[in-house]
């Protein structure tokens, strides 16, 4: 027996009903897959930002270090001078310039102040490792 003309009509727009569920159910996906592969680019994209920042603190504290450990040689370096002058003009018999007892408290304060920064970047290193 052969289909109807009626019924031929009906079957075709069932399978273009079909094919139209169809093709909108892979557009959503393909728009899900869209969207997942954009949110994964931004978190890879965070994902470098951190790890530039990670690496900047890590060389800021690196550096905290050096120049601290130059502020300690130097402040050092300094306090002896002003020892050796101190002594030199005690010799004389001159009395030490006020500013030299001054600029010994400064220095004395500068070491405590750099190795506690010292102290600091060192603790920062061992807490991001």
């Amino acid at each position: 027996m052969k289909p109807t003309q009626e019924q031929i009509l009906r079957a075709l727009n069932k399978l273009v009903r079909e094919n139209k569920t169809e093709l909108k159910t892979e557009r959503v996906e393909l728009g899900l897959i869209d969207d997942i592969n954009g949110m994964f680019k931004d978190t890879d994209k965070e994902v470098s930002k951190a790890e530039g920042s990670w690496t900047a603190v890590l060389n800021s504290a690196k550096k905290v270090n050096d120049v601290y450990s130059k502020v300690v040689e130097r402040a050092d370096k300094a306090l002896k001078a002003i020892d050796l002058a101190e002594k030199q003009l005690k010799e004389l018999g001159v009395k030490s310039p006020s500013e030299l007892k001054g600029q010994k408290k400064i220095l004395e304060n500068h070491i405590v102040n750099a190795y506690d920064n010292i102290k600091n970047a060192k603790q920062i290193n061992k807490f991001i490792k």
